[in-house]
């Protein structure tokens, strides 16, 4: 890389904030376009509410699955709300990118769910799990259909474009659409871009709503209205009929009910976990044991 020091020094910016000299001007000028991100509120409200209600347990009770689940669905979550934000500066790549994280860490949700011996080995060992198990894991769910790993690999080959500095994510740094140079060391407000992620984002938050529901150790953990809303919000969306959404949502509602009437008050857990031989109280208890050559 040649360097003319005699142009560079000529061209010398001002001194000035280097960090967020355009983050309040492109805040502002996304303002009056805010109303983009409005089905993403709402399909956010339903996680929040889910992830809550998943969140009020006694940690003693946990297993390195649910640990696993419960917590990549937060982070998701949390890359949600980072993406947006990113997206609202006018971090366009940026935004792209964590969305790709925002896909990982709810795929692998999902299944450390339901494979407890991934998730001890992810929990306890630090094992890094490559989001091709995921895909091949989802595609399971799917009932083995082959055709059903299409969709995962081509967002997984998209996503992946757009989180890596390849060609397409990098040349706009520096060049024109005409090829002349043009450094764009600050982000500037582009209505396209904004609503264009607006929708990604939309679109995954609904993802990160159903790797949620397939996290369940039963659907009727959620009320069913959580599902009717979630539904709702991809056939609008998505504008395709989802036939294989629907359900009969008054018999869910009953079957609902029924459950919560047999769920455990919480008043009840340490009885339970003081006679479970595997509460982690007991646990203990028997590795002193053995300590002390009992």
């Amino acid at each position: 890389m040649t360097i003319d020091q005699d142009r560079g020094a000529a061209a010398s910016p001002p001194q000035g904030d280097r960090i967020l000299m355009s983050a309040f001007e492109n805040m502002n000028a996304t303002a009056p376009f805010l109303q983009e991100l409005s089905r993403l509120q709402e399909v956010m409200a339903l996680l929040e509410y889910a992830l809550t209600c998943a969140s009020q347990v006694d940690p003693r009770a946990l297993f390195a699955n649910e640990v696993g689940a419960l917590s990549g669905l937060v982070r998701a979550y949390q890359g949600l709300q980072a993406a947006a934000n990113l997206a609202v500066l006018g971090f366009y790549t940026e935004a792209r990118a964590v969305i790709r994280g925002v896909y990982e860490s709810a795929g692998l949700a999902q299944m450390l769910a339901h494979d407890a011996e991934l998730a001890e080995g992810w929990f306890r060992k630090a094992m890094w799990v490559p989001d091709r198990q995921s895909r091949e894991f989802a595609a399971a769910m799917a009932g083995g259909d082959e055709d059903a790993k299409i969709p995962h690999r081509q967002y997984y080959k998209y996503a992946s474009a757009s989180a890596h500095p390849s060609a397409m994510t990098t040349l706009p740094y520096l060049l024109d659409s005409d090829g002349s140079i043009n450094i764009k060391l600050y982000p500037s407000f582009n209505h396209e871009q904004f609503v264009g992620l607006a929708n990604e984002l939309t679109a995954e938050a609904i993802f990160v709503g159903y790797c949620l529901r397939n996290a369940l150790s039963h659907p009727d953990a959620l009320p069913p209205e959580w599902h009717k809303s979630l539904a709702q919000h991809a056939r609008e969306f998505s504008g395709e009929p989802m036939k294989h959404l629907d359900d009969d949502w008054v018999e869910r509602e009953r079957q609902h009910e029924a459950i919560q009437q047999h769920v455990r008050p919480v008043e009840e857990i340490n009885d339970f976990l003081r006679a479970h031989p595997n509460s982690i109280d007991n646990v203990r208890s028997r590795g002193y044991e053995a300590d002390a050559g009992v």
